[in-house]
C-alpha cells in the first residue's frame, strides 16, 4: 500500500482536465477531457442530467456539505464522481459511495501515493465561497452585496446584522407613532405653559362655600320671618293702640298687653340687628360653580401634562433608539471599510448595495454586470480556474459570448448548463453523454 503524503503548503492554478461521473442523481454516465476550449456547455432537454454533473463535479471539490441528500441515481448500487485537477502538480479527486449520503473522498497524487488530508487540500484550492455568476447577476442589489461581504467579510454576519438592525428600526417607529399620539393629545388640552398655570391655580374648598351658602340662606329666611313678625306686631299695636280710646275701661289690660307686645317687639328687632343686613347668595353661586369649572379645568390641565411628560419620555427613547441605529450603522461602516473587495472599482454602501466605480452597480450596463459577476466568481476561487453556470438557457448568444470572454481574459473555462437549442456543446440524453 502507497504512503500518505502531506499536504503541499501552497496550491495556486488549477484546472479542470478529467471529469467522470456515475450514477450520481440523474446523471447515468458522463466522462470528459479537457479539449482546450474556454467553454463547456452541458446541453438537453429538462431532466437529462445536465446539472446533475455540473453538482457532481463540485461537490467532489467542495466537500460534504454539497452532496445532496439523495446523491445516488435511483436504481443504482453505487455511485462515484472523480474529477482530475492539473496544477502544481496532478490530483485525482474522488468521492464515492454505496448509498446515500456524503460517501468517502479520495485524493491521488500522480505518483499513485494517497493525500492524507484529501479535504484540508481542497480547501487550500477550492474556497468555500462559490458564485454561480448567472445566479448573482440575477440577485437583488441588496442579495448580491450581502454575498459578497459573507464570502470576504471575515464572518461579518450580514443575516444577524440585518435582522439586529431591522428590530431596532421597528422598536423606534413603535417610540415614534406612541410619541406622536401622545403629544397630539397633550396638543390639544393646550402649550405646556398654559397648562401648567391652569394646574397650579388653587381651587375653593366646595364644602366650605355650601356650608357658608346653607348658613346665609337660613340666616335669610330668619329674617324674612322676624320682618313678618315685626310687620304683625307693628300693626297688632296700632289695633290696640286704637281700641284703647275706644275701650278705656280695657286700658289696663290693653296696656299691659301693649307692653309685652313692646318687649317682644324689642327682642325681635335686637335679633334683627344682630343679625346684620340680608345677604344676596347669588355671589356664592356663582362662586361655587366657577369652583367647579376651576377644578375640572385642573383636572384636564393636569391630565395633559401627563401626557406632555409621556410624550417627552417617548422622544428621549425616539432618539436613544436612533443613537443605536447609529452606532449599527457605525458598526456596518467600519466592518464595509475594512473589506476587501476582490474586484477593483466594486464598493459596499451603507445600504448593503453594490456600487461599481462610484455607482450603483444595478446602474452598469448588461454586459459590464455579466463580466464583473465572471470577475467576482473568479476572484473568490483563484486556484481553481473553473466557473459552473446552471440554468444558462436564460442567456442569449450575447449574453454568452460575454460570460465567455470574461472567463478567457482570466484562464478560466466556463461550464454550462442549457437547454439544448441546436448550439455547440456536449448532449445529455438520459443522464448520459450522447455527443457532440
Amino acid at each position: 500500500m502507497s504512503k500518505d503524503k502531506e499536504t503541499p503548503a501552497e496550491t495556486t492554478g488549477y484546472r479542470l482536465t478529467k471529469v467522470s461521473v456515475q450514477n450520481v442523481m440523474k446523471c447515468v454516465a458522463f466522462d470528459w477531457t479537457d479539449d482546450g476550449q474556454p467553454t463547456v456547455t452541458l446541453k438537453g432537454t429538462n431532466g437529462a442530467g445536465k446539472s446533475s454533473i455540473l453538482k457532481a463535479i463540485q461537490m467532489v471539490l467542495e466537500g460534504a456539505s454539497a452532496v445532496p441528500a439523495e446523491v445516488r441515481r435511483s436504481g443504482a448500487e453505487s455511485w462515484e464522481a472523480v474529477v482530475t485537477l492539473e496544477g502544481e502538480q496532478q490530483l485525482v479527486v474522488r468521492r464515492a459511495g454505496k448509498s446515500d449520503g456524503n460517501g468517502t473522498l479520495t485524493i491521488t497524487a500522480a505518483d499513485g501515493s494517497r493525500i492524507a488530508s484529501p479535504q484540508a487540500l481542497l480547501d487550500t484550492i477550492v474556497s468555500r465561497c462559490c458564485i454561480d455568476p448567472l445566479r448573482f447577476f440575477n440577485s437583488s442589489d441588496r442579495e448580491q452585496a450581502k454575498e459578497i461581504v459573507k464570502a470576504v467579510g471575515d464572518g461579518f454576519d450580514v443575516d444577524g446584522h440585518d435582522a439586529a438592525r431591522q428590530k431596532l428600526y421597528d422598536a423606534r417607529t413603535s417610540l415614534g407613532r406612541e410619541h406622536k399620539r401622545a403629544q397630539a393629545t397633550a396638543e390639544m388640552a393646550g402649550t405646556r405653559a398654559e397648562l401648567a398655570v391652569i394646574a397650579a391655580t388653587e381651587v375653593p374648598v366646595v364644602d366650605d362655600l355650601l356650608a357658608e351658602l346653607d348658613e346665609i340662606t337660613e340666616r335669610n329666611q330668619a329674617r324674612v320671618a322676624l320682618a313678618a313678625e315685626i310687620e304683625r306686631r307693628t300693626s297688632h299695636i296700632a289695633d290696640r293702640q286704637k281700641r284703647k280710646g275706644e275701650l278705656e275701661a280695657e286700658l289696663e289690660r290693653v296696656e299691659q298687653d301693649i307692653q309685652t307686645a313692646q318687649a317682644a317687639q324689642m327682642r325681635s328687632q335686637e335679633r334683627a340687628e344682630e343679625m346684620g343686613e340680608h345677604v344676596d347668595p347669588a355671589e356664592l353661586r356663582k362662586r361655587i360653580a366657577a369652583s367647579g369649572e376651576t377644578r375640572a379645568a385642573k383636572s384636564v390641565a393636569l391630565t395633559a401634562l401627563q401626557s406632555w411628560d409621556t410624550a417627552d419620555d417617548l422622544a428621549e427613547q425616539v432618539k436613544a433608539q436612533t443613537r443605536k441605529l447609529e452606532e449599527h450603522d457605525e458598526t456596518l461602516r467600519r466592518t464595509l471599510a475594512s473589506v476587501k473587495l476582490p474586484v477593483r472599482g466594486l464598493s459596499v454602501d451603507l445600504d448593503l448595495k453594490l456600487r461599481y466605480h462610484d455607482r450603483p452597480l444595478s446602474q452598469a450596463s448588461t454586459g459590464e454586470r455579466l463580466a464583473l459577476s465572471v470577475q467576482l466568481a473568479a476572484a473568490l476561487r483563484p486556484n481553481l480556474r473553473a466557473i459552473f453556470v446552471d440554468e444558462a438557457s436564460v442567456l442569449d448568444t450575447v449574453q454568452l459570448k460575454i460570460i465567455s470572454t470574461a472567463a478567457r481574459k482570466l484562464g478560466y473555462v466556463v461550464w454550462l448548463a442549457a437547454v439544448d437549442h441546436g448550439q455547440p456543446g456536449l448532449l445529455i440524453e438520459e443522464g448520459r453523454l450522447i455527443g457532440d
